[in-house]
């Protein structure tokens, strides 16, 4: 595989853009590893995918156990960032924080978010990077929600089944399980 830019990763599929183009594979029984052209962020859920492109969010995979993931709420105006968690999946765009999937305590976004950057799901927690600032919010199973203090530029995100992990500068800080 040539050198890879970028990794989005879920339980049962990968997508990578890599300097030659995108590459997909793993599971794809509900078309979750088919390559999607023009996206500028792409999210991996269990059995779905979502991504975005300056103008749409599109959502595709498995509908027969939780059908929610597919159902994209149709006032997301210009999408910035998409973030995926096992049974949800978070945009913010220019109108704000968009929802939708399973109900759970990972929906409760914070009121203070205000310039979103990157923003990815878990199981039991979503989080994000805003104003250059990690915030999780959800269920604070593990710990999943108590964000390390020490963080100094945190660049990317990514939320676990009982883990996140940023990149900080150079660094891969994790917490949780």
């Amino acid at each position: 595989m040539p050198a890879a830019t970028k990794i989005y990763s879920g339980p049962y599929n990968v997508r990578a853009d890599t300097i030659e183009g995108v590459v997909c594979w793993g599971r794809n029984e509900y078309g979750q590893s088919s390559i999607w052209h023009d996206l500028k962020d792409y999210s991996v859920g269990d059995d779905h995918v979502c991504g975005i492109n300056t103008k749409n969010t599109m959502c595709f995979g498995k509908t027969l156990n939780e059908p929610e993931v597919l159902n994209v709420p149709a006032n997301i105006d210009t999408p910035i960032t998409i973030g995926g968690g096992r049974f949800h999946t978070c945009v913010w765009a220019s109108n704000g924080t968009h929802y939708w999937g399973k109900p759970g305590e990972y929906q409760n976004f914070p009121d203070t978010l205000s310039n979103v950057t990157v923003i990815d799901g878990g199981v039991y927690q979503t989080c994000a990077l805003d104003n250059g600032n990690a915030k999780c919010w959800g269920s604070n199973n593990y710990g999943l929600l108590n964000v390390p203090t020490s963080l100094v530029l945190p660049t990317q995100l990514f939320a676990g089944i009982a883990h996140n992990c940023v990149i900080d500068g150079t660094s891969a800080v994790f917490w949780g399980r």
